[in-house]
């Protein structure tokens, strides 16, 4: 089967954005069982390779100096329909798949690009990745409103199926008002193979000397302070009272949210014992997973368990998680982690259990959050649940839009 993929980045695995990270790894798990797969995405940046996989890139239009670091520049270029290369559409039809999958939603190109395929008797899916989440939609409700009821419900409903990480993104779905008529859950997973090995235990000492002797709760994603609840994570780590502990924060900057987080720990007084790495890729990022005695993440909302947690879950940490890290609570069920409401004080009591458990029955819940992501969420029946629905609508293609 002939299957393309499009979207807006460069599919790089190592990134925080979890749609570069489903594209890759899906796309390389079914070239894996046999199929010709093709990446179609927009970005300035040059490809990185996926193995078995035809990677191509085309440069979107640069947004004007007189429109940059505004709104204006979003939505008259970057977000524009119009803001999709010719020589893309051209290349992608010419190369003849049976269906195109997109990735997520709010993309004004993904539905230009899907009425392009549709004329042509390709039809397309869409993967939500959590863009629909009842609190996602709260931010710009009503431009996200207005965009779905003119343009984006259609498009939605005229998939071949849409793909949900998780019931979260069918209960986003259905207040949406975009519900399809086919719709598909299938979960983020991970390979256990690619995760790299601890390297020297006193490297990351030597790097960040604030570790000292302390145990490492370690947070790894985007520096966001809302979506992420790493305001309630700094404020819940101030009231639990732990010198003991040092609240690591790994990731990029997101919209001058370090900047807010920074100041809150000053402010809270636990500036020394929270320390920002900035991004971690790589060896620095297996040698932080392997050195933290616990992983956190309090986020408010998600597509299903974040790809951070499955990380950490699949070399044995034990996690401290909101409902929305853990929807389905299959961590909190197979005994890997501790689960708690989107609230500062459940999430303080949660670090106070946390850290009350002896060494040992710590390893103990680590060994069942890797268990669980070794059993359940392997790219490998993911891909393959995902290219059972690709046969099926590339036989019987609708060419209405």
């Amino acid at each position: 089967m002939r299957i393309a993929h499009f979207c807006i980045g460069r599919c790089n695995p190592e990134s925080a954005n979890g749609v570069d990270k489903t594209v890759y790894y899906l796309s390389r798990a079914q070239a894996t069982l046999g199929h010709d797969v093709a990446v179609f995405s927009l970005t300035e940046k040059s490809t990185l390779p996926i193995p078995g996989v035809m990677v191509r890139a085309y440069a979107p239009m640069r947004t004007p100096a007189a429109l940059a670091h505004r709104r204006l520049g979003e939505l008259l270029i970057t977000r524009s329909p119009f803001n999709l290369p010719r020589r893309l559409v051209a290349e992608l039809l010419a190369w003849q798949p049976d269906i195109l999958h997109l990735h997520f939603v709010h993309l004004p190109q993904n539905i230009a690009l899907a009425r392009q395929v549709k004329r042509h008797g390709i039809p397309y899916c869409v993967t939500i990745h959590g863009g629909l989440s009842r609190s996602a939609l709260s931010r710009r409700r009503l431009q996200k409103r207005l965009f779905g009821a003119l343009i984006e419900h259609r498009y939605l409903q005229r998939a071949a199926f849409l793909h949900a990480i998780s019931a979260e993104d069918l209960d986003g779905l259905r207040a949406y008002g975009a519900a399809g008529h086919r719709e598909v859950v299938a979960p983020n997973g991970i390979d256990l193979e690619d995760l790299p090995k601890p390297g020297d235990p006193q490297g990351l000492r030597v790097q960040f000397p604030a570790l000292e002797d302390r145990q490492l709760l370690l947070f790894i994603g985007r520096l966001d302070p809302e979506q992420k609840g790493l305001d309630l994570a700094i404020r819940a780590f101030a009231a639990a009272r732990n010198p003991n502990v040092m609240l690591v924060l790994v990731g990029p900057d997101w919209r001058g949210g370090r900047a807010r987080l920074e100041a809150l720990a000053r402010d809270l007084g636990v500036a020394e014992q929270v320390l920002f790495t900035g991004p971690a890729f790589g060896q620095q990022k297996a040698d932080l997973l392997h050195a933290a005695a616990a992983f956190l993440h309090v986020s408010r909302w998600e597509a299903g368990i974040p790809f951070s947690v499955l990380e950490a879950a699949a070399v044995g940490r034990p996690c401290l998680l909101t409902t929305a890290a853990d929807p389905a609570r299959q961590l909190d069920r197979a005994g890997g982690a501790i689960v708690v409401e989107v609230d500062e004080r459940e999430i303080a009591a949660g670090m106070r259990r946390l850290f009350s458990l002896s060494e040992r029955e710590r390893a103990s819940m680590g060994a069942a959050a890797h268990d669980l992501v070794a059993r359940e969420f392997s790219w490998t029946p993911i891909a393959e649940c995902l290219v059972q629905e690709y046969q099926q609508h590339a036989m019987h293609p609708s060419t209405a839009l």
